[in-house]
Parts: structure tokens; sequence; C-alpha cells
């Protein structure tokens, strides 16, 4: 999904597409409590809220129809 790498960031955990040993190694490594999740959940929540909230989305929507032809 092409908006993922922007939110995984600092710590968060991005496979390669079609990569099932990444993502199956990733997975163990949540379940394992080998990756502090809680730390990754705050920090994606914080730029979900900072940069994908509604008024700053209708903004650069807007932007974007202004250019149209």
């Amino acid at each position: 999904i092409s908006a993922i790498p922007e939110l995984v960031q600092d710590g968060g955990i991005l496979v390669p597409p079609g990569d099932p040993i990444a993502l199956a190694d990733a997975i163990q490594k949540v379940a394992e409590g080998a990756i502090d999740t809680s730390s990754m959940t705050a920090r994606a929540s914080a730029i979900i809220a900072a940069e994908y909230d509604l008024e700053t989305n209708h903004r650069r929507f807007k932007d974007f129809l202004d250019v149209l032809p």
C-alpha cells in the first residue's frame, strides 16, 4: 500500500513486498516481544494526527484540484 512507507519511520517494521520469509520473521519478532510495538504505535499515531487529519487532507486535496485544468 503506497502510504505505508511514509508512516513507517524510526524503528517501524517494513518488509519488502512479496517476501514471505521477511514477513514471517517480522511477525515472529513481534510475537516474541523482541520489538517494542507500543512505541511504534505511539509514533505512528502522532504522524497520522499531524499529517493526515481532516483539515490537512482537505487542504491537500483542494490544492491538488486547483492545479487541474
